[in-house]
């Protein structure tokens, strides 16, 4: 598996939605999306996360609900000292 990182710049959600399709013959199963957006998080509701599938576009609901649910869930994490810049 591999995870492809923007760095040192912006795009749009189409334009991410696009590297998700076509990036190295559209190998890629999805991808996650950091946007300012509609879909509210972050401390301060600020920002969205989305998550886009194999053919750029927005998962289904059923899929996004069970992963918001889960993540009401999550009570603790830890992060990590010393990993390599990606």
């Amino acid at each position: 598996a591999r995870v492809w990182v923007g760095r040192d710049g912006l795009l749009s959600t189409p334009a991410a939605s696009c590297v998700i399709r076509e990036r190295e013959g559209g190998v890629a199963c999805g991808g996650v999306i950091l946007s300012a957006s509609h879909n509210p998080g972050g401390p301060d509701g600020d920002f969205g996360i989305k998550y886009n599938v194999r053919n750029g576009g927005p998962a289904l609901e059923s899929l996004t609900e069970e992963v918001y649910e889960r993540s009401t869930q999550i009570r603790e994490y830890a992060i990590v000292a010393g990993l390599p810049d990606v």
